[in-house]
């Protein structure tokens, strides 16, 4: 699958970061129940249009979205 996102670099650093993120609020089941199938599936979709940046807190879940991210 081709990479779609947009890559952006952090002005004084060689690091590029996709111009947009993807949330693990929803992920880690904050929200709603969420399975570990479906959320894998998200994060693999965001991965393979080249998305890069994920944002995330220990209070998603209860560390949940972090721990599914890997």
């Amino acid at each position: 699958m081709p990479h779609h996102s947009e890559l952006v670099e952090i002005p004084g650093t060689e690091i590029e970061l996709s111009r947009y993120s993807l949330g693990t609020a929803p992920l880690s089941g904050l929200f709603k129940k969420v399975s570990e199938q479906e959320s894998d599936h998200v994060v693999q979709c965001a991965l393979n249009s080249g998305m890069n940046y994920f944002d995330t807190a220990p209070l998603y879940g209860s560390g949940v979205g972090e721990t599914r991210l890997g």
